[in-house]
């Protein structure tokens, strides 16, 4: 079916019904010419009997269509005719609506994909890319560690070997990609390789190299986002390697101790034997006296399998949750293969942690408001459920699961949202957060409150505030946020300042808007004492949003 969307992209199939092929010659919607792509095939000619998908790029023209738009595709073709005259003709759709565009999903398949190091500058890549969602989407670039120019993949170096770079949901493709001259050597190097449709949708791997026939494998040779990830900000880089007891594990002990157990195999042609565990992004090497195999065998026979026991303390900072690079190479003679990912350390006990931020980016917080957010992850060694939380010693009693929920398996995340509108907190002020569980677990966290500006915010207006000795001391308060506030209280020279001494009787700011606030000296006197000209007045207002300002002025006569 034919599709216009609204993010500036269509997509059709075409098929040659007739005994000749076919020269596409152009596109045109709603009667205007467009640039397209034939999914694997460069020359635009479509043979007898086949059919294609086809690209639309809308967006090079700079036009728009909205959802519900009407539009309609025209195709126009070349083909021979007798005596080798060429006809000409074209085809045309009804009439059909614009649809909104569906975000999808791209998956680099990192079991069918290999890093192949020709020599110590140059490696070849074999990757499996598979649409995992639900519309029809194309492959638009390739990149290493960056998606930018600089970074991106010469198109000349990039062959389709069976697929094309437009995808239906559920089909695959896989591309070779030569001659690539980002360094992956020695052989333990690591790199990160990405994908990406045109309008971004993106997966992201990481990988070392390997010798052609050789293949070291991890397992499970998938890799996942973190869980704190997921829950969250639900990135595209894909580096961890699950957590799974039969496969793939890390415990920290209470004595301080931290071990790895990992599974590898020999997923290549040829014998070889492990040759070095690497710990960390510096890859340290590890002592040849801290990693075991459980076999009691350094090699590895095609397909075979083994574990490998391996003392970390002495190389990590041996915490929960501690994200671990682990780079494993296989030496026939020299070093010929490798793998590599990031495991999660877990805490030989029960444990629950607050996870602050990931990536970078804050995933806990308390406003200022009496509002927050917290990520909550079972960092432990056994399933858990989350009791109750306290701020300050109130419960938060109108607590919602926005991810997961109460009960948390090994390595599993919570995103809780909450409102304790009787904490008055305001901004700067610290909360004390305890998660209890039904089991032993806890966690104890000290936040500092904060105000979102964007929101809540205001300022007290330097030139419309004045204090006369003997007049009025006026304040004008200015809303700059996004909704409306209330003052709640205000401080002068570190001293509480009821609301009620103030002429004025609502203290509600809209958004944009100000206020003005005026106390008789003299009532300021009965508060704070003799107040002299020249004698300086440090005010803090203070909203029941949590937004606060503090201003200075002097005493004028």
């Amino acid at each position: 079916d034919a599709e216009v969307l609204d993010n500036g992209y269509a997509t059709f199939k075409l098929q040659n019904t007739g005994t000749k092929d076919l020269l596409i010659n152009n596109v045109d919607i709603n009667g205007i010419n467009y640039d397209f792509i034939m999914g694997g095939n460069t020359n635009r000619i479509l043979k007898n009997g086949d059919s294609n998908l086809v690209w639309v790029d809308i967006k090079s023209k700079g036009t728009s269509f909205q959802k519900n738009d009407v539009v309609n595709i025209s195709v126009s073709a070349q083909s021979e005719a007798l005596e080798g005259r060429i006809y000409d003709f074209s085809i045309k759709t009804e009439n059909f609506f614009v649809k909104e565009a569906q975000r999808g999903s791209i998956k680099i398949n990192r079991e069918n994909s290999k890093v192949i190091q020709k020599n110590s500058t140059t490696t070849d890549l074999f990757l499996e890319v598979e649409n995992i969602g639900s519309a029809i989407e194309m492959l638009d670039r390739f990149y290493i560690n960056n998606d930018t120019i600089e970074n991106r993949v010469n198109p000349s170096n990039i062959e389709f070997l069976s697929g094309s770079s437009i995808l239906e949901p559920g089909n695959k493709a896989n591309v070779h990609i030569s001659s690539i001259t980002t360094s992956f050597f020695p052989i333990r190097k690591f790199n990160k390789i990405g994908v990406a449709t045109p309008y971004n949708i993106s997966d992201e791997l990481l990988f070392s190299s390997t010798k052609e026939n050789y293949s070291l494998s991890i397992l499970t040779e998938e890799r996942i986002l973190s869980p704190e990830n997921f829950a969250t900000i639900k990135g595209n880089y894909r580096k961890y390697i699950p957590f799974d007891l039969d496969l793939t594990s890390a415990f920290t002990y209470p004595n301080g101790t931290t071990i790895l157990k990992i599974k590898v195999k020999n997923t290549g042609d040829i014998i070889f034997g492990i040759d070095s565990v690497y710990l960390t992004e510096s890859l340290l090497e590890v002592d040849f006296a801290d990693f075991y195999t459980e076999s009691g065998s350094l090699n590895l026979e095609k397909n075979e399998e083994d574990f490998i026991i391996v003392d970390a303390t002495n190389y990590i900072n041996s915490e929960a949750n501690e994200e671990v690079l682990v780079s494993i190479t296989g030496s026939f003679g020299t070093t010929v293969t490798s793998d590599i990912g990031y495991i999660q350390t877990v805490k030989y006990d029960e444990d629950i942690k607050i996870i602050q931020s990931v990536d970078g980016i804050t995933t806990s917080f308390i406003y200022a408001n009496e509002t927050g957010t917290l990520l909550i992850k079972n960092t432990g060694n056994k399933p858990i459920i989350i009791e109750n939380i306290y701020l300050n010693d109130t419960l938060a009693s109108n607590i919602g699961y926005t991810f997961g929920s109460s009960s948390l398996d090994i390595q599993e995340c919570a995103v809780v949202s909450f409102n304790i509108p009787n904490l008055a907190i305001n901004d700067s002020d610290e909360v004390v957060i305890k998660i209890n569980t039904t089991s032993t677990a806890q966690a104890v966290e000290l936040y500092n409150a904060f105000v979102d500006p964007i929101f809540y915010n205001i300022t007290i207006d330097d030139g419309a505030t004045t204090a006369s000795n003997a007049g009025n001391l006026t304040l004008t308060i200015y809303n700059s946020g996004q909704f409306n506030v209330t003052i709640n209280s205000i401080f002068i020279n570190d001293t509480y300042i009821p609301l009620s001494t103030f002429y004025e009787s609502l203290f509600e700011v809209g958004a944009g808007n100000s206020i003005f606030l005026n106390i008789d000296m003299n009532d300021l006197e009965l508060i704070l004492g003799t107040i002299d000209v020249n004698d300086e007045l440090v005010i803090l207002v203070r909203t029941d949003e949590g937004a606060e300002f503090s201003h200075k002025v002097d005493v004028l006569a």
